[in-house]
């Protein structure tokens, strides 16, 4: 579900928890019934807990769009991730006061896009 369409979701029912586990009806009230039917069955089928766990133990950190810690600039953008993925030291906090870039790719990235993700960030970092 994209995140858009998950944002309709947290403002109609209030927030990402109460969005999360709305009914199959409430969701076919602000989406179509096939993406509802989706959300629903992969819902049926993904255990959070067990998830979190695994993110947990590889020393990952969550933040969602709904938490304080969330960077504020971020979600002002018209379609903010749901979640971000944190891995090492990063002071939330205090990315609100600083300007800020970040590279942002997909799960499965190809070995260029590793290569250029990699050359961007040293020369940004090598700049500030």
């Amino acid at each position: 579900m994209a995140s858009a369409r998950f944002s309709l979701l947290r403002e109609k029912f209030g927030s990402t928890k109460k969005a999360y586990f709305a009914s199959q009806a409430e969701l076919k009230e602000i989406v179509d019934e096939k993406l509802a039917n989706e959300f629903v069955s992969f819902r049926n089928r993904f255990d959070p807990e067990k998830e979190y766990q695994k993110i947990k133990e590889s020393g990952i950190r969550v933040v969602c769009v709904d938490q304080e810690d969330y960077p504020p600039l971020l979600k002002k953008i018209s379609d903010p991730p749901i979640c971000l993925y944190l891995k090492g030291k990063l002071d939330l906090k205090f990315l609100a006061d600083s300007p800020s870039i970040a590279i942002v790719g997909t799960r499965k990235p190809t070995a260029n896009g590793i290569k250029l993700a990699k050359k961007f960030s040293f020369k940004l970092a090598e700049t500030a």
